[in-house]
């Protein structure tokens, strides 16, 4: 299970430097499902840790942050775990 874990956070945190990158360099908006996940992180997270990841999404350290904050969120949080999971089969990715 945590190595199923670290895969999907793996995942899902490429598909959101992706996107965020997109945004900030070519101005072009996160698709629905993805803003929508992201609102939903926004809830849960630390407000700083995600303004980090947003400003500069290609910096290592703070996907580092990210993706620890994202593990422990997720096995603690059984929905949050279902969400990630749904959002990542959305994009095609499965488990």
């Amino acid at each position: 299970m945590a190595e199923d874990t670290t895969a999907a956070v793996d995942q899902l945190l490429n598909l959101l430097v992706i996107g965020l990158k997109r945004r900030k360099e070519e101005r072009i908006e996160l698709e629905r499902d993805s803003k929508n996940y992201w609102k939903g992180l926004k809830k849960r997270l630390p407000e700083e840790l995600l303004n980090n990841l947003e400003n500069d999404p290609e910096n290592e350290a703070y996907q580092q942050t990210f993706k620890t904050a994202m593990i422990d969120l997720i096995n603690a949080k059984q929905n949050v775990m279902m969400n990630t999971a749904i959002f990542l089969s959305k994009k095609g990715i499965e488990f």
